[in-house]
């Protein structure tokens, strides 16, 4: 099931992580082969022992073991966070066992607000539509029952099924059907063009300190903007012309290229 995120910082927390993060190209990789080549340096890239002592505290960073001490590294929850949440490169190149998990479910009208709530959940999660009531998933499932059972909800009126497609059936095609690529392609290609317009201010001058942290805060929210109603499915269901992965590429050039301009400590 794909990851719910809850933002822990806000965007000055968010700089100071970013320019403490230093080699940017290893950070948007959210492992932990990555996270524990963080070292003492960090403190330089952002020059103020406060800013750290932060970063520790909301779970973003912490103390490496075995290391001296102030040799810090990210948490996953750190990696995560400058990934927008989400690893879309490991979200996609995720093995897929050929199961579709269908939700079917008939809830009564008068229930309307553990509805609403229900539903929150189905989008947080990421499901996708091919009906209405009717929702599906590549992944296995959590524990439906019990989160429609906190709600409220009566389990007598929805249904799981698991399984693979029959006759003719592309599994491409069904992915197409239950989520909105159009619409989901349409907020990556925003932010290639957020990309493409930052990554010529910072070629065509000698970008400021203002302009590199407007464009740090920037591209945090275009990011997010544009991952968050992409399901991140395996590769063996995307579309031909999904620009996901174009945009991906694009951010990683564009924090690489924020690095090397860094502003002094």
């Amino acid at each position: 099931m794909t990851e719910e995120f809850r933002e822990v910082v806000r965007d000055g927390g968010y700089e100071a992580l970013f320019w403490a993060a230093g080699l940017l190209g290893q950070a948007l990789h959210p492992t932990q082969r990555n996270a524990e080549r963080m070292e003492s340096w960090v403190h330089e890239a952002v020059g103020r022992r406060q800013s750290m002592r932060r970063l520790r505290a909301r779970g973003l960073m912490e103390e490496r073991p075995g290391h001296a001490a102030g040799a810090l590294r990210l948490t996953e929850l750190g990696s995560l966070t400058l990934a927008g949440g989400r690893d879309p490169a490991g979200r996609w190149r995720r093995a897929w066992d050929g199961q579709w998990r269908l939700l079917a479910f008939d809830i009564p009208a008068k229930t309307q607000a553990p509805r609403m709530k229900f539903w929150r959940w189905l989008r947080a999660n990421h499901f996708g539509l091919l009906q209405k009531s009717v929702w599906i998933h590549p992944d296995p499932i959590p524990d439906v029952d019990g989160f429609a059972e906190a709600a409220g909800l009566p389990l007598s009126h929805m249904v799981l099924f698991s399984g693979e497609l029959s006759g003719g059936m592309r599994p491409r095609a069904i992915a197409d059907a239950a989520w909105k690529f159009d619409e989901i392609d349409a907020g990556y290609r925003a932010y290639l063009a957020f990309a493409e317009r930052a990554g010529r201010q910072l070629r065509t001058k000698a970008p400021s300190e203002k302009l590199l942290r407007e464009i740090v805060v920037e591209d945090r929210h275009a990011w997010q903007a544009a991952v968050r109603p992409d399901p991140l499915l395996p590769k063996a269901l995307l579309p031909p012309d999904y620009e996901g992965r174009a945009a991906w590429k694009a951010r990683q050039k564009l924090h690489h290229a924020l690095w090397k301009l860094r502003p002094a400590p």
